[in-house]
């Protein structure tokens, strides 16, 4: 990754993170275009460690109106706890699959079903 330090694009692209209360972000550009065409954007850390990072790809493809409206995208995901959210729900579902797989492995139906008097962790797993 290498340090932006582009301007005018960079200037607004720091203000609207100021605006948004994504405070004390650096900007970065990724070498992306060596691995795929794909463009993208994404904000990661948290405090003093935040990070904005665009592909290389990115850059040539849009105005910096574009980029800027991009950018205030990924930083909502960040203001509205997508990420937060995504990975409470991950491990609530998580949960739900471990409780059915230990119910599945002593399960006397399952065992019934294929003729089998008692329960077996190997049938449990059909």
């Amino acid at each position: 990754t290498t340090c932006v330090d582009v301007g005018s694009l960079r200037s607004k692209l720091l203000e609207l993170a100021d605006k948004l209360g994504y405070h004390g972000a650096n900007i970065y550009v990724i070498d992306g275009s060596t691995r795929s065409a794909h463009s993208n954007a994404f904000c990661t850390g948290f405090g003093k460690f935040r990070r904005i990072c665009l592909f290389d790809t990115l850059l040539p493809l849009m105005s910096e109106g574009e980029i800027v409206s991009v950018l205030g995208h990924e930083i909502g995901h960040d203001r509205l706890y997508h990420v937060h959210t995504a990975l409470v729900f991950a491990t609530c579902y998580s949960f739900v699959q471990l409780y059915a797989l230990g119910q599945s492995l002593t399960s006397k139906a399952i065992s019934s079903a294929f003729f089998i008097e008692e329960p077996k962790v190997y049938l449990g797993l059909v």
